[in-house]
């Protein structure tokens, strides 16, 4: 929230650095809050950059992402108008999924540990008809 209110108060000196490290998890909880209150056009001077952040944190690291991370970054990619990244995101939740005998979602043929795919996320508009 003291980024949002830091930015529509022109206190952009607050603002995180566009240089700064941003986390999914940051950035997603962000995106929340200022599609909330419909005011997710206030980061576009920001987006590219903290987007090519936590594209760049989702590339590193494990060999087998998770799908929380792909669906935190469909939500960023869906709010700040980044096709390529919500594509890209969708194209890997898709690709990697399966059900296995009993009924179970499996991610790279593991069982996803909770409920479902966006169950822990806000899930983009565009994929609201999708189950």
């Amino acid at each position: 929230m003291t980024t949002i209110l830091s930015i529509i108060h022109c206190r952009f000196e607050l603002v995180p650095p566009i240089y700064q490290h941003t986390s999914i998890e940051q950035f997603y909880q962000l995106t929340v809050l200022t599609n909330k209150y419909l005011l997710t056009g206030i980061l576009r001077p920001w987006a590219t950059t903290w987007v090519s952040s936590v594209v760049r944190q989702s590339e590193v690291g494990s060999t087998i992402p998770n799908t929380y991370q792909h669906e935190r970054l469909s939500w960023i990619a869906w709010e700040m108008g980044d096709s390529q990244l919500f594509t890209k995101s969708a194209e890997i939740l898709a690709h990697h999924c399966s059900i296995d005998a009993n009924g179970d979602l499996h991610y790279y043929k593991r069982p996803v540990e909770y409920s479902g795919f966006f169950a822990l996320t806000l899930k983009p508009p565009v994929l609201d008809g999708m189950h």
